[in-house]
This record gives C-alpha cells, structure tokens and sequence, in this order.
C-alpha cells in the first residue's frame, strides 16, 4: 500500500496517493540490519534515474532517520500514512530545503515495493523528479516491510553519504594528487619512490610496479622542476637508505630534478633507455628478476598499461610495452630473458595486433570494446574477490598511475569511469555494491563529479 506526497515550499501543494500492495513473505539481505534494505532501496532508485540520463540522489543521514522514524511509527501502528509533520521534521534538519515529496508504502520486499511505486504515476514523478537527496528509512514488522522515501532540494548543498566507504583524494595539481596518495604510506616506511614526469606517459607507464616493488609511491613532477611538497613527501616516506629512482632520460626529466632530491639529502638513480620502450625494458627486472608472467601492453597509449597496473603491482610482474607497427627490439631483447613465462597482452587487436601479440609470445589476452570495458574485464579476471576498489577517470593516465601501487597493495582493482559513468562501470561497480567495503576515488569533481560517486558507492 504505497502512498506519496509533493511538497513545495511556495506553494505549500499536497498531493497524496495510495495504493493497495500485499504484503508477502520474502528474504531480505539482513533482517536484523536495515541499512542494506535501505541501500538496496536507493541503488534501485538511482539505477531508473540512471537509465533516464538523470543525476542520481545522495543520501542524507538526518533525512534518512526522519524516513526511519516515520516507518516505525507506520509498522507500530500497522497503519499505512504520510507523515502529519513532514514538512516542519525536514525543515528542522535541512533548513534550506525548497522542495520535497515523500513515498511511503509497506509490502513484502524491496522490488515489490518499487515496481509498485514505479507503477504509479505520482510516485513515479517523486522517483524521477527534479530532486537532488534523499532518504530511505525501513522498518520490518514480522513478513511486513515498511518503507518511507523522503526526497529534498535545497538551496544550498548538504552532506551526504555512500553505501561503501569513500575517502576521496583531490590534489590540486597532478603533482598534488601524487602527494595525497603517498601520504597513506606510514612514515619511513619505503625503500624507494619513483619519480616520473606529470604530463607525458611514456616513461611512466612501468613506474606502478616498480613503485610497488620498492613499497613506495609514484611522484609526479613538471619538467619544470620539482615542487616543495614532492621533495617534503619524499623525505617523509623512504626509509633510511631509500632512493629517488627517476624514470626516463634527461630529456624528460632534466638533471635539475634528480639535484633538487639530492641537494636535500636523498639518494637518486636515474632509469632510461633510449626510448619509452627500452625504458620499460630496463624497469622490468628491477621489478622482478624472476616473475612469474610479464604483462605486454601498446606503448602508444595509456588505457591498457594503467588498467594492468594495479594487478602488475599486486603480483610484481613487470609491464613491457611494443607499437602496433612491430615488437621493438628492447622488448625482444627482455622476452627473450623470460622464457616460459605467461605473456599477457592487455587490450585489443587495433592496440597489440595479433601479429605483435603472437611475436611476442602471447599465451593470454585481456580486453574490451573500449578502456573502460578494458579495465572491468582486467579487474574481473586478476581481481575476483575483491572487497575494494580504487576509481580513477579514463581520462587521464596520472591519477590511475599514481593509485596503482597503493591498488595492488592492497588487492583492488583499478576501474576507469568517464564523468558520467557509462554501462561499464555502473555495471561493475553499482550491480555489486554489497561487495566493496571501501572504495578510493582520485581525481578532482571536474573528472569525477559527485554525481558519479553517489552513482557508483550508494
């Protein structure tokens, strides 16, 4: 028996529906612990949202326990009604609230429930309307589920909250970003951290397992020079004896870089080769002499080595890199020093043609439609069981290069999202959100708006 109510603070309008729903038996996720029936109830709110194009709702905890309380009074009275003092509890706990509409209903289970309030037009209209909070409260009375929807907008922005656990990690450079992330490694505690340039991917690409390798961090610099918080971190994190390991040529990284570390009494090697290839090439036994496979992905783009990077840190295995045009003779070089070793190629035939696939030996290959579906396949194959995640836009290589050391620590999967996430990482991530017990989000609100971590993590 839903019901639905619309307020506007204007207007100060009324509209309430009800409907009549039996209330059948059914298994719920936890009977003694609401929260899941609650999460469970928003994820099927946001997913209609979702598949309409519009912006999911955000949790708010006061709302949600104005929901609460009225779907306990509901259960108590075994009465189904909208609640006399809707309008003065929402404005007690968001004052600035400008619009709200409240659903209630009592049924059997969550997706009765819903299809029931989707069924109806007036509670649909609160489900896809113009909203931007919400809060879901339950109560369950013997076979009987009550269910209390609050939506709001307000005039200014409220806090609000996730299903998992989401610690966020916003630098306001690339350089900062890198910082924030290493600062999750206690003090002293690294044997290196590697140092790669902030705009260009070509040498960085093999930093994530090196980092990993040495428990350190990726640092990202301009070529400008190195700024003061890199060098503060870097003194805070290596542990006595610790190195600065810089990648690729002076041509990337002038010698300014490795004296800023040095004049501050770090010790600093320096990894080239004579291109991105035979970079890649002379990190990889550094990595580990003896791995067990070797990762094989394009040099030529970004995508495919991040999405390998936080399973290449987590196994210590190296990430080597060819052109579509033909293995490059680094490469050969390296492979040939690892015979028998599993070669796993990372993306798809136009990023490693088959003919290079085969040159180099390829006895796996991991792949999508697009980066996205790239990193969720990589992620469902290395990572099967895993209970956290680490997001990180598409868009760029720096964030996800920077988390991939602290990803394959500690066994997360590295999921690339564009803005507005699309179906595979809403399929990934949303459709299994009972199974991340914490989820890390790099990036800036421009890459990674709120919207898409409401999606995602509610």
């Amino acid at each position: 028996m839903p019901g639905r109510i619309y307020l506007q603070r204007a207007l100060w309008g009324l509209i309430a529906v009800l409907l009549i729903l039996a209330a059948v038996p059914s298994a719920r996720a936890d009977a003694s612990n609401p929260q899941w029936d609650e999460w469970d109830f928003l994820n099927l709110i946001n997913r209609e949202r979702y598949d309409r194009g519009l912006s999911p709702l955000a949790m708010v905890p006061p709302v949600r326990d104005v929901a609460r309380g009225w779907s306990g009074v509901m259960a108590s009275e075994d009465t189904l009604r909208h609640n006399p003092d809707f309008s003065g509890q929402i404005a007690r706990v968001v004052p600035s609230w400008q619009r709200a509409g409240e659903n209630v209903g009592v049924g059997g289970s969550m997706a009765q429930l819903h299809t029931a309030f989707m069924n109806s037009p007036k509670h649909r209209d609160n489900i896809l309307g113009n909203f931007q909070y919400v809060g879901v409260g339950v109560r369950w009375a013997g076979s009987k589920l009550w269910v209390t929807v609050n939506f709001v907008t307000t005039t200014s922005p409220v806090g609000w909250q996730t299903r998992t656990p989401v610690a966020r990690l916003v630098g306001a450079s690339d350089s900062d970003s890198s910082v924030l992330v290493s600062r999750r490694l206690p003090a002293g505690s690294a044997a290196g951290v590697v140092v790669a340039r902030a705009d260009q991917f070509a040498d960085a690409l093999s930093g994530g397992p090196l980092a990993a390798a040495h428990n350190g961090s990726v640092l990202l610099v301009p070529q400008s020079g190195v700024p003061g918080n890199v060098i503060t971190e870097a003194q805070r994190v290596l542990a006595p004896g610790g190195r600065v390991i810089i990648l690729g040529g002076p041509g990337a990284l002038p010698p300014a870089v490795e004296s800023a570390f040095q004049s501050n009494g770090m010790l600093t090697e320096r990894i080239a080769g004579a291109d991105r290839y035979s970079t890649a090439t002379a990190v990889a036994p550094r990595v580990n002499p003896a791995p067990d496979s070797v990762f094989i992905v394009s040099g030529l783009a970004f995508p495919d080595a991040v999405a390998a990077s936080s399973v290449a840190a987590a196994r210590r295995v190296p990430i080597v890199l060819v052109s579509p045009q033909g293995m490059p003779p680094a490469t050969d070089a390296y492979l040939a020093t690892q015979p028998g070793r599993p070669r796993i190629v990372v993306g798809g035939p136009v990023a490693v043609p088959d003919a290079v696939a085969a040159a180099a030996g390829m006895t796996q290959r991991v792949h999508g439609v697009d980066r996205y579906a790239t990193a969720v396949n990589v992620a469902n194959t290395f990572f099967p069981a895993a209970s956290r995640v680490v997001l990180v836009s598409g868009g760029g290589f720096a964030d996800a290069l920077v988390s991939a050391p602290a990803a394959g620590r500690s066994g997360a999967p590295l999921v690339l999202t564009a803005p507005r996430p699309n179906s595979w990482s809403y399929g990934y991530l949303a459709t299994q959100n009972k199974r991340w017990v914490e989820a890390t989000v790099v990036g800036n609100t421009a890459a990674l708006p709120d919207s898409a971590v409401q999606l995602l993590f509610s």
